[in-house]
């Protein structure tokens, strides 16, 4: 039988492959999509891959975050937001999961008005280790395929190639520091060809 670490350490390969999935997903929208304007040079976006660890209330807690900001500066004042993020809170009763997709908007945008909408919430409470794998991967499955999230959101669409997104798109990425090719979890990546990109608006 493996041991505590062993089933720990297992339990931490799976997160690292949420997280990678959730990253290509998110990277997927950042590339096809054009979050900084619609004026040319005038907006600016990043995207933020990142796995945070926290003490809330004493309890250890993991969070899977993912979120691109942007502004246009001709016409915003704050940031912008589009958000996926999953979050277990260790406790002496489970594992508390909590996921969710957060769009923070600073003006009107498609089908979003202004505000704070949260079109997604998953939570589940005193899980197992392996029950709050099981529902992590579930929330994880459906939130990549939310793809009318930001479709409503009326974004320009980023010419693409057969190949994928045009080569100003990667070269954004590039300049947000996420390589051209891969993003995995918070570390940056590139691979010497180009992947294959399957990002759709509700397809």
């Amino acid at each position: 039988m493996p041991s505590v670490e062993e089933q720990f350490s297992g339990f931490l390969l799976l997160l690292d492959r949420f997280q990678k999935q959730l990253a290509e997903f998110m990277l997927g929208a950042y590339l096809a999509c054009d979050f900084g304007s619609d004026s040319g040079d005038d907006g600016d976006s990043t995207l933020s891959p990142q796995v945070r660890l926290d003490v809330v209330d004493g309890s250890p807690q993991m969070t899977l975050d993912h979120a691109i900001t942007w502004m246009d500066l001709t016409r915003d004042q704050e940031l912008s937001e589009y958000r996926l993020a999953v979050t277990l809170t260790f406790t002496g009763a489970g594992v508390a999961v909590e996921a969710f997709v957060r769009l923070d908007l600073e003006r009107d945008m498609g089908e979003w008005p202004a505000g704070v909408h949260v079109p997604y919430r998953q939570r589940a409470d005193g899980l197992g280790l392996d029950e709050a794998l099981d529902f992590v991967e579930a929330r994880v499955e459906e939130m990549c395929r939310r793809y009318d999230d930001v479709a409503g959101l009326g974004l320009t669409r980023r010419e693409t190639t057969s190949k994928g997104p045009s080569s100003e798109a990667h070269a954004r990425a590039a300049r947000a520091g996420l390589g051209a090719s891969r993003v995995h979890g918070g570390d940056q990546s590139t691979e010497d060809s180009e992947p294959e990109w399957d990002w759709r608006f509700g397809e």
